[in-house]
């Protein structure tokens, strides 16, 4: 079992908690380096993110990530009829990656670790398509279906070889004063089942109890 450690502290952001520090512990077969992306209310938990992006010939050629995703106010307004939906690159083969959603582009280029913005497209039955940046060939090519006044997060992940789409809804609720929402998603097709352990600065796993135990790849804990 890989055991991931997530630290925090205050900060008066909008008179809300939100993250500010992330620690992650790599498993000791792991040499790899460790660092932390944030994107807007995203925060990825990247080991190995000083790796150059390139298509892994194996397990051991692979940047390993961890996701924890955190629920903020938004602005966005949601029409009737609409979803609002935005592509996050967690595929440790893929660079760069552009999508669509029923030929609705979103963003442009978005680069391996980070997420578009939202954008609003209709809501029902719409065709998602992937492709590495700067090419024509689909990588991801499937029928999804959006609920009207929903927000969805499209996460690209596994390696490039398995590509495939994880549909997220995204629950931006403004959490009560003084807390935070936040999910954590295993988007790491090297890590395998993990504990997430989020504590203050300094506290020992040796007597605490995991935040999310268990957590399977492309899996995702509840907020």
């Amino acid at each position: 079992m890989n055991k991931k450690i997530l630290t925090h502290r205050d900060s008066g952001w909008r008179g809300q908690r939100h993250w500010t520090s992330h620690v992650l512990i790599p498993p000791e077969n792991d040499l790899s380096a460790s660092g932390a992306s944030c994107v807007g209310s995203t925060t990825f938990l990247l080991m190995g993110a000083n790796v150059p992006m390139k298509r892994p010939s194996n397990v051991g050629s692979s940047v390993v990530g961890l996701l924890l995703m955190t629920s903020i106010v938004l602005t966005l307004a949601c029409g009737a009829g609409n979803s609002q939906i935005r592509l996050l690159n967690a595929s440790p083969g893929e660079p760069a990656l552009t999508a669509s959603v029923g030929g609705t582009a979103m963003g442009t280029t978005v680069n391996y670790g980070t997420a578009s913005s939202y954008v609003s497209v209709t809501s029902g039955s719409a065709t998602l398509g992937v492709e590495a940046a700067g090419t024509t060939s689909l990588l991801i090519n499937e029928s999804i279906t959006l609920s009207s006044g929903t927000y969805y997060t499209v996460l690209a992940g596994n390696y490039s070889s398995s590509i495939n789409a994880t549909i997220l809804t995204d629950d931006n609720t403004t959490p009560t004063s003084g807390n935070v929402s936040i999910r954590i998603v295993n988007a790491s097709p090297a890590l395998g089942t993990a504990d997430v352990y989020v504590l203050a600065p300094g506290s020992s796993l040796s007597s605490a109890s995991a935040t999310v135990s268990s957590l399977n790849f492309e899996s995702a804990s509840s907020y």
